[in-house]
Order: C-alpha cells, then structure tokens, then sequence
C-alpha cells in the first residue's frame, strides 16, 4: 500500500452512461498519441439510484453525488480515493431538494473538508463537515442560477462558479470556506451571457475559459487573488483548432508539464495544444466518449482517516 510506485496523477473520464476511467499520468509525461483507459471498479459497490457525478476533486480525494436531475430525492454523496478504492457514504441530506449546486472543498485554515449544496431560488444552502453527523442548514445562497459544470474551482480557500440570472450580468459566485459565505467576483471585461464560458484552475491560479463565437478561444488568469485581483488574458487559442477543443459548452482544459495544454478534442479523443507552435495533437482514447476529464493528484489517504481525524 505505501509503494511510491502508486503515488500517480490520473485523468477521470466520464461517458454518456454515467461510466468512469482513469488514465496514467505517464500517457501525459512522455506525450504519448495513444492512451489505454483503467475502470473504476470500486463504484460498482456504492449504492446509488441512477447515476453518478462528480462534485469535486480535492487532495487525492473525489465526491460523487447521485445526478439531482436523474433520481429522486434527497440525493447521496460519496468521499473516494480512487487509487485505494476506499470510500465513505455521507448521511442523506435531506433538508434542501431540487439543488443546483453541490460541491466539494477543502478548508486550509481549519483542515476539514466539506460538501456544500445550495439551490439559487433560495437564500440558503447545507454544509457537510466530513466526521459530522449531519448536514447544517447556512443562511446564504447562491444569487443567480449557476451554469451547469462538473464542479465548483477551489482556489485560495474558495469554491468558484459562474452565475446569472435574467436580465443580470453574468458573475462569478465564490464560496468563502472558512466563513462558510457567498460573495462576488467581477469576471474578465467584455463578457455577456451569450458568451460560451467555463471556470478552470492553472497553475493553483482560477482562470476563465471564454469562446466568442466559432472562431476563438482565450483564458484569463486572475493575478492576485483577493481584493486586488485583476484579470489577465494569458492565452489565445487560433481559430483553426478552436473547434477541436471541445464537444460541449463546458471547456476542460489542463497545463501539462511541458507546458502545452491537454484538451478535448473533438467527442473520443483528446488533445496536446502546443501555444506557440498553435497546433493540436490529438490522442487517441480507447472507445470513450469524453463528457469531461479532470486531473486527479495520486494519493494513498484514506477517506475514512478524513472522518476520524475532524474535529466535528
């Protein structure tokens, strides 16, 4: 079990059944074209209605909750190591029903993890403390209806989404982990509703994936987070692969060590984007349709340890 051997990065995929892979890192490291996909095999052990999803990705660790839209209520939520294939089932949440949001994240200050729901049409959310024995009811909300995505960015102590509502700019809504409170980010200038956009993480820094129209794609860095940050267009996708990158209005995109980037390209197959040189080869993944992948950071912790060691 404490073989260095299994300490390793894997990328999670998911198909329109609801199935989920992993792929070695070393695909990544040594660039191959051809990458052979690992089942989860542990989930089929978790009892669940329907299907599955994940709500976030933090230390090692993934949150799955049953789909809010595909079973009825309330839903159940799983802490898992996908290494070791240990996981915990969390009690029932039974307070709120019809969630858009649910989300997974880890408080630095305090060292707990926690599982956060919240539905915009109402000024309130619960809060999971992993080792708690229940869900606690909190009096803030969400204040617009949050675009759908795999899950909320965990940057500086903080659970990010995109969100507006009719007739209202679009926002970027941050869930402060410590104080358990929403508040408000500016996001990059010039972006309306229409535009095509997702939130990702590069570099430990939160960054706005924005598509105008067909023909381009562009991420923003925020530099300095807190009070004084500012947004900084750091990348620009050419138009002759931009219409690769993706299959769906939810950009998934990640920062390799070589510095090229690795994105959906096209429905099956990923991709290397290489910046500079503005090309994009693609990778062939064995027979999977690709919904969205993340970058899981190897590791032997136990969730069950998680639960043991919360203070709550």
């Amino acid at each position: 079990m404490g073989n260095p051997k299994l300490l390793f990065s894997c990328v999670v995929l998911c198909d329109v059944m609801s199935g989920f892979w992993f792929i070695d890192h070393q695909v990544f490291d040594n660039l191959e074209t051809s990458a052979p996909v690992h089942s989860l095999e542990f989930l089929k052990e978790l009892e669940f209605e329907k299907t599955l999803q994940v709500i976030g990705s933090v230390n090692g660790l993934l949150c799955f909750s049953e789909d809010q839209y595909k079973c009825s209520y309330p839903v159940f939520y799983y802490i898992c190591n996908p290494i070791t294939g240990e996981h915990i089932r969390l009690p029932r949440a039974r307070e709120l029903f019809h969630v858009e949001v649910s989300a997974f994240g880890f408080d630095s200050t305090t060292n707990e993890y926690k599982v956060i729901r919240f539905h915009y049409d109402q000024d309130e959310g619960e809060v999971y403390t992993l080792g708690s024995s229940r869900w606690r009811r909190i009096n803030y909300g969400v204040p617009y209806e949050t675009f759908r995505h795999p899950f909320g960015m965990l940057v500086s102590n903080h659970l990010h989404w995109i969100s507006s509502g009719d007739g209202v700019p679009l926002t970027i809504v941050a869930f402060d982990m410590a104080a358990e409170e929403v508040h408000q980010i500016e996001p990059p200038p010039l972006v309306s509703t229409d535009i095509k956009s997702s939130l990702g993480v590069i570099e430990e820094r939160l960054c706005f994936f924005r598509k105008l129209g067909d023909n381009y794609f562009e991420i923003w860095v925020m530099k300095d987070y807190g009070e004084q940050g500012y947004w900084a267009k750091e990348y620009f996708f050419d138009p002759e692969v931009t219409a690769y990158l993706s299959c769906s209005d939810t950009y998934t995109i990640s920062k390799l060590r070589n510095g090229e980037f690795l994105v959906c390209c096209g429905p099956t197959n990923l991709g290397y984007y290489d910046v500079k040189k503005e090309t994009c080869r693609p990778i062939v993944v064995e027979s999977h349709f690709i919904f969205f992948f993340i970058f899981q950071v190897g590791s032997l912790f136990s969730p069950k340890n998680v639960s043991r060691l919360s203070r709550k």
